[in-house]
C-alpha cells in the first residue's frame, strides 16, 4: 500500500509540476507575431531582435524575465507594440538584479532605425544595464533609441543603469520621441540619471524622481538637443550640476513643471550651460547647492526667458532663487521668495559677469544675502540689467538689504524697495565704480544696523537719481544715504546726484572727499500715501512735482519712464510724479491694451491689500448669460465665486502608472468652503455690457499671486493679480 500511494504521490506532483511550466515560454533569436499573456512568462536566454520590417505585439499581463545580460533589439523598421493597461501591466525586468558596472541585469529595449509606430504603454522596465564602455551601448539603461519615434505613455522606469548617459531612458538624436505619464524613479548614470536627450524630445505629465548622475543632470541630461517638458515633477534628484535639469548647447522649454528637492554642487533645480531657455510658469522649491550656485535656477552663456514661476526656499551659495553669468534675457512676473544666498550674495537674484537681463514685474521678498557680499533681493556684479516694477521687501543682507551692486550701471526704475535689513545700506548698497541710475523708485522704511539706511556707496561709485522717494529710512549712521563708506580720502570718493526727489539732506551723510550734488526740486515733506502698497494720496506732494529728465552733472541727459510700476501712463497731469506711483493711473494692463473679440478683465489696484475692484467688460447676445467670476490660489484652489455654491477644487494631477506605484494621484475633486466677498458697484455704464465688482478677500487667505477668470460661454478671459497683506 505505500508502494501504491509513493506512486500516486508522483505522480500527483509531475502534474502539477506540468501546470505551474506549461505557460513559460523561452525566447532568443528572431522575435515576432503575438505574445499573449497565456504564454507569460517569456523568459530572454538569448540576444532577441525583432527583424527588419516585423513587428512583434505584447499583450497585457506579459513578463518579460531577462536570465542573462541580454539586449532586445528594435531593428530598422521593425515595430514593437507593447501595450498594457492600468490593471494588467507588462513587465520587462531581470533574474540578477545587482547592478555593477560591468555585470548585472539585461541591456535594455534598444530601438535603432525602428518604426514610427513602436510604442510603450502601460510597461514597467527595470534593472536595464547599459554596463558597455563603448557607444551606444554605455548609453540607455532601461530604454535607448536612435533615429526613432517612439512613444512611451503611462510606463514606471525604474531602477536602471548606464555607464555613460540615460539610466532610465536615452535618446541618441534623429527621431522625436514622446513620453507622457510616465515615472523615471531610482535611476543612475554619469549623465542623466533619469534621461539623456540628444535631439528632440517632447516629455509631459510625467514623474522624474530619486535618479542620481554622477557628473550632470541629476533628472535629464540635454545635449545638442531641443526639449520640451511640460506638467511634470521633477524632485529629489542628485548629481554634481544641474540637479533637476541640466542643458548643454541645447533649446529647452520647460512649463507648469514642479522642480523640488533635488541637490547638486550647482544649479539646484535647473543648470542652463549655452543654450536658450525657455522657463515659465514652473514653481521651483527647496532645491539645494552645496558650494556652487543657483538654487532654483543657473544659467551660463544663456539667452533665456524666465516667466511666470514661483522659486522659493531655494539654497545655493550665491543666487539662492536664481543666479545668471554671461547671460542674457527676462527674468518677469517671477515670485521670488525665501531663498537663500548663504556666502556670495543674491538671496533672490545674482547676476553677474555681462549679464544683461531685463527683471521686470517681480515680487522679491524675505529673501536671505549672508557671508561677506550682500543683496538680499537682487545682486548684480559686473552686469547692467535693466530693472523696473519690482516689489524688492523685507530682503536681509551684510549689505544692501534689497539691492546691492558692485561695478554696474544698471537701471533702476519704478521699483518699491522697502522694508529690507542690512547692516551697511538697508535699501541699497553701490559698491567699486558703481554708477546706477535710480528713476522714480519708493525706496522706504529699510533699516540699516549701521550706516545708510536708503542708501549707501563705497569706492568710486556715483549714483545718479531722480523722481524717488526716500523717506523712513532708519540706520545708527545716515538714515538715509552715506556716501563714502571706509573711505576716508579722496582716492576713493563717491558722488551721488540728487533731484527732484523725497529726502531729508539731515539724514545723509558724506565722508571726507566725496560729495552729494543736489539738483533742482527737492523736497523734504511727507509723501501722504494713501495705501501700504505706496500708492499716492490725492493730498500728496510729489504730484506733478517730478521730471521728464534730468542732465547728471557728468552730462547725460536721463530720462523718466513712461509708466509707473503699475503700467500706467506718465505724465498723468501737469508732469511726472515723484516716486514709483503715477497719482490717477491705478489701472492695471498686464498685456497691451486690445481688447479680446468680447470679454476684458481689469483688475486695479493691482497689487492690492484691502480690496480690489474688478471690471468686466462683455459684448454679448441678446438672452446670453452674464459672466461669471471665480477667483483661483496660485495651487489653482477656488477661493471665491460670485454664485453663493460651494466650489470645487483640483489638485495637481497625474495619472497612476502601472500597479498605481507612483506617488501621483488622479485628478481628484475636493470640497471645500468658499472664501471672500464681492459687491457689485455699478452694471449700468453700458446696459448689460459693463459690470465692476469689489472683492474683500477672507482673512485667512494668505499674500501671493490669484487669477481671477471671467466667463460666459463661450468665452473666457483671465487676469493675475497680487495681494500683498
Amino acid at each position: 500500500m505505500l508502494y501504491r500511494f509513493l506512486i500516486l504521490v508522483l505522480i500527483s506532483m509531475l502534474f502539477l509540476t506540468s501546470t505551474v511550466f506549461s505557460d513559460t515560454t523561452y525566447v532568443s533569436g528572431d522575435v515576432s507575431g503575438i505574445w499573449e499573456a497565456s504564454g507569460s512568462p517569456y523568459l530572454v536566454n538569448g540576444e532577441i531582435h525583432v527583424p527588419t520590417d516585423s513587428s512583434l505585439r505584447i499583450m497585457p499581463g506579459c513578463s518579460v524575465i531577462f536570465q542573462g545580460h541580454y539586449k532586445f533589439c528594435v531593428d530598422s523598421n521593425a515595430v514593437l507594440k507593447a501595450i498594457g493597461n492600468e490593471i494588467d501591466s507588462i513587465i520587462f525586468t531581470a533574474v540578477d538584479t545587482n547592478l555593477t558596472d560591468s555585470s548585472g541585469g539585461h541591456h535594455g529595449i534598444r530601438f535603432y532605425y525602428s518604426s514610427e509606430s513602436c510604442t510603450l504603454s502601460y510597461c514597467i522596465i527595470e534593472y536595464g544595464n547599459a554596463c558597455e564602455d563603448y557607444y551606444p551601448d554605455c548609453h540607455g539603461g532601461g530604454i535607448s533609441c536612435y533615429l526613432t519615434s517612439l512613444i512611451i505613455a503611462n510606463c514606471r522606469i525604474e531602477k536602471n543603469r548606464a555607464n555613460w548617459c540615460g539610466g532610465g531612458f536615452a535618446s541618441l538624436g534623429g527621431g522625436t520621441p514622446i513620453i507622457e505619464r510616465t515615472c523615471f524613479v531610482n535611476n543612475y548614470a554619469q549623465k542623466g540619471g533619469g534621461i539623456y536627450c540628444l535631439g528632440e524630445l517632447n516629455c509631459q505629465y510625467c514623474s522624474i524622481s530619486n535618479n542620481v548622475a554622477i557628473y550632470w543632470g541629476g533628472g535629464i541630461y540635454c545635449w545638442h538637443s531641443s526639449l520640451t517638458l511640460e506638467y511634470s515633477t521633477i524632485q529629489n534628484n542628485l548629481t554634481q550640476s544641474g540637479g533637476g535639469v541640466y542643458s548643454d548647447y541645447s533649446n529647452i522649454i520647460l512649463s507648469a513643471n514642479i522642480i523640488s528637492s533635488n541637490n547638486s554642487n550647482s544649479g539646484g533645480g535647473v543648470l542652463c550651460m549655452n543654450s536658450d531657455c525657455t522657463i515659465i510658469d514652473n514653481v521651483f522649491s527647496n532645491n539645494n547647492v552645496d558650494g556652487g550656485t543657483g538654487g532654483g535656477i543657473m544659467l551660463y552663456g544663456t539667452t533665456s526667458t524666465i516667466d511666470g514661476n514661483t522659486i522659493t526656499f531655494n539654497f545655493a551659495l550665491r543666487g539662492g532663487g536664481i543666479d545668471c553669468n554671461y547671460s542674457n534675457g527676462n527674468i518677469t512676473e517671477n515670485t521670488i521668495t525665501d531663498n537663500i544666498g548663504y556666502l556670495h550674495g543674491g538671496g533672490g537674484i545674482s547676476c553677474n559677469f555681462d549679464s544683461e537681463f531685463s527683471i521686470e514685474n517681480n515680487t522679491v521678498i524675505r529673501n536671505v544675502a549672508e557671508g561677506y557680499y550682500g543683496g538680499g533681493g537682487i545682486s548684480f556684479r559686473g552686469s547692467d540689467p535693466i530693472i523696473s516694477k519690482n516689489i524688492i521687501k523685507y530682503n536681509l543682507a551684510p549689505k544692501g538689504g534689497g539691492v546691492y551692486a558692485s561695478f554696474s550701471k544698471a537701471k533702476i526704475t519704478n521699483n518699491i524697495i522697502a522694508g529690507n535689513s542690512s547692516t551697511y545700506g538697508g535699501g541699497i548698497y553701490c559698491y567699486l565704480d558703481s554708477d546706477i541710475i535710480l528713476i522714480n523708485n519708493n525706496i522706504i522704511n529699510n533699516i540699516a544696523d549701521s550706516i545708510g539706511g536708503a542708501i549707501c556707496c563705497e569706492k568710486y561709485s556715483d549714483p545718479v537719481t531722480f523722481n524717488n522717494i526716500f523717506y523712513n529710512n532708519s540706520a545708527e549712521i545716515a538714515n538715509e544715504a552715506f556716501l563714502g563708506l571706509n573711505s576716508y580720502d579722496s582716492t576713493y570718493y563717491c558722488t551721488l546726484f540728487i533731484s527732484c526727489s523725497v529726502i531729508d539732506s539731515n539724514d545723509c551723510v558724506i565722508s571726507p572727499g566725496s560729495a552729494i550734488i543736489r539738483g533742482v526740486g527737492n523736497i523734504n515733506l511727507n509723501p501722504f500715501f494713501a495705501d501700504t502698497l505706496f500708492h499716492l494720496s490725492e493730498d500728496s506732494p510729489c504730484i506733478d512735482a517730478g521730471a521728464e529728465f534730468a542732465i547728471s552733472p557728468w552730462g547725460d541727459t536721463v530720462w523718466a519712464p513712461t509708466e509707473d510700476f503699475e503700467g500706467g501712463f506718465r505724465p498723468f497731469g501737469l508732469s511726472w510724479d515723484i516716486g514709483a506711483d503715477e497719482y490717477g493711473t491705478d489701472f492695471v494692463f498686464e498685456t497691451p491694451q486690445i481688447k479680446p473679440e468680447n470679454l476684458t478683465i481689469y483688475a486695479y489696484p493691482n497689487p492690492f491689500n484691502g480690496s480690489i475692484s474688478i471690471e468686466i467688460d462683455c459684448v454679448r447676445a441678446i438672452g446670453q448669460s452674464p459672466p461669471q467670476i471665480e477667483i483661483y490660489d496660485i495651487n489653482g484652489r477656488l477661493v471665491f465665486t460670485d454664485e453663493p455654491i460651494q466650489g470645487i477644487g483640483f489638485r495637481s494631477f497625474f495619472p497612476k502608472t502601472p500597479r498605481q506605484r507612483c506617488s501621483y494621484d488622479r485628478l481628484e475633486a475636493y470640497p471645500y468652503k468658499v472664501s471672500g466677498e464681492a459687491e457689485p458697484i455699478h452694471s449700468s455704464k453700458h446696459p448689460a455690457i459693463h459690470s465692476v465688482y469689489t472683492w474683500t478677500p477672507d482673512p485667512s487667505l494668505p499674500s501671493g499671486v490669484y487669477f481671477i477668470r471671467a466667463s460666459t460661454k463661450p468665452l473666457t478671459a483671465s487676469r493675475k493679480v497680487l495681494y500683498l497683506k
